[in-house]
């Protein structure tokens, strides 16, 4: 087992809130999401506390600790600019359990801000496809998601989370699966 840090407060760092993020298990029991969020009274605050958990251990789990961005695009605590290049307001989210839905998922990404759309390609059984796009109303938000849910697990799974290229997700797919329905 490895060392125990305490959660640094001192003189004017003060933790706000904390929240971790549930969904509801098969059996109705309530089950990590796998990440949650800090408030701190100021960025310096959170910054000193990504600086001294990035990286280590929690319950088996490596942190991964990151500014968040909040509905609208205001920062909770001032973020950087995207570690990731590319934008737009779409997400391609791979990986995805079988076992999960458009529920789950839009649970997963509605903290980050305002869904526009929530797709899930169907396979001819009705069943999805593993894969879905989630259409941000902004691009800060979907910015905010793909940074804040780059590691995380979704029922067992780690997500596969990029921006979608401009024809992913879009008429063209739909009319790729139209045909390749008929085929069958």
């Amino acid at each position: 087992q490895g060392t125990t840090k305490r959660h640094p407060e001192k003189g004017s760092m003060k933790l706000l809130s904390a929240k971790v993020m549930y969904r509801k298990g098969p059996k109705g029991e309530k089950l990590s999401q796998g990440f949650g969020f800090l408030e701190y009274n100021s960025e310096r605050a959170a910054r000193a506390v990504i600086d001294e958990f990035q990286g280590t251990t929690l319950d088996g789990h490596r942190l991964h600790l990151d500014i968040s961005v909040g509905k609208g695009g205001k920062p909770s605590a001032g973020a950087p600019g995207s570690g990731k290049e590319g934008g737009g307001t779409r997400l391609l989210v791979k990986n995805v359990p079988f076992e999960a839905n458009q529920k789950d998922v839009k649970q997963l990404f509605s903290p980050f801000g305002e869904l526009k759309a929530l797709r899930m390609p169907k396979k001819f059984n009705g069943r999805h496809r593993g894969y879905g796009f989630v259409d941000f109303q902004s691009a800060k938000d979907a910015r905010s998601a793909l940074r804040s849910l780059s590691d995380v697990h979704l029922l067992g799974r780690r997500l596969v989370i990029d921006y979608a290229k401009e024809d992913e997700g879009g008429e063209e797919e739909k009319e790729r699966q139209a045909k390749r329905q008929k085929k069958r």
